[in-house]
């Protein structure tokens, strides 16, 4: 009795002419193929194909046979459509990403970042639970190896809308007379902070913020210029670089996971989604300069 197996058999011998051409269509081994070709002519218990100088010709049985395969393929894919798919079971990773970073990657890669990680459920932890980080230690836990995904610098920022009424500054020198978001708590003592604090001294402070979300958000909204992580124009389109900061080195963003994840393709999947979205980006950024 012929199967459906022999029915795609005959239609991909067919289109390829050949058993072998036929069977590597299908991922079959060139002697799996032959058994199949033989199995499907004594099942209909007739020759389907002859062998000519231009490759197989179905026979009059053939053609009979590969009209009703099209017909059932045509059900059979008619029947998929109709069958909801079921729903994908996705293994939950955790990752550890300071709030910053995160809002950098999340603009940045948008619907597309997320889409990277269909096959695992990403859930934002601190660096205790979680089983991957990404950010500036090497390792932020014993047991763990990292691997470096580029180096990420700061730029001074303005939106759009305060350029237009403030003019546009294109060096440290003009920028005299300007509105400023700082940093205050633990970023004033960064070393982006303190050299936004210093250019500040010969304009104004407009808003001081322990938070860089806060301080991006007030850039964004026009207050002043900031200084904010590299990359951040293609998270808000709003912003305009004003020009690197270049007395500031370019710090190593690293994405560190388990030294022994064997058992744990969900971590693979996952590292591969931040490479290609947040790892693609900064190597994109640092090649911008």
């Amino acid at each position: 009795m012929l199967a459906w197996d022999h029915l795609r058999f005959a239609l991909a011998l067919a289109r390829h002419r050949t058993v072998a051409r036929a069977g590597a269509a299908l991922g079959m081994e060139p002697a799996a193929a032959a058994e199949r070709f033989r199995a499907m002519e004594e099942a209909a218990g007739a020759t389907l194909f002859l062998r000519t100088r231009s490759g197989l010709q179905p026979t009059d049985a053939g053609w009979r046979l590969l009209r009703a395969a099209e017909r059932l393929g045509e059900e059979m894919s008619r029947v998929k459509r109709a069958i909801p798919p079921a729903p994908m079971h996705r293994h939950r990773v955790r990752v550890a990403v300071d709030a910053e970073l995160a809002a950098l990657w999340l603009g940045a890669s948008g619907a597309v970042g997320l889409a990277g990680a269909a096959e695992v459920e990403l859930e934002l932890v601190g660096v205790a639970e979680a089983e991957l980080t990404l950010g500036w230690e090497r390792r932020a836990r014993p047991g763990w190896t990292a691997r470096r995904l580029g180096a990420l610098g700061v730029g001074l920022y303005a939106a759009g809308s305060y350029l237009g009424e403030r003019g546009r500054p294109r060096t440290p020198e003009s920028l005299a007379g300007h509105a400023w978001i700082l940093a205050s708590g633990a970023g004033a003592a960064s070393p982006a902070g303190r050299w936004a604090e210093r250019l500040a001294r010969s304009g104004t402070v407009a808003l001081r913020a322990a938070d860089p979300g806060l301080r991006t958000a007030a850039v964004v909204a026009g207050l002043g210029v900031g200084v904010l992580l590299q990359g951040s124009e293609d998270a808000h389109p709003e912003l305009v670089r004003l020009f690197p900061v270049l007395a500031l080195r370019a710090r190593a963003l690293w994405l560190g996971r388990p030294r022994d994840a064997r058992g744990h393709p969900q971590l693979g999947a996952a590292a591969k989604a931040l490479d290609l979205t947040l790892g693609e980006a900064v190597r994109r950024w640092e090649r911008r300069g």
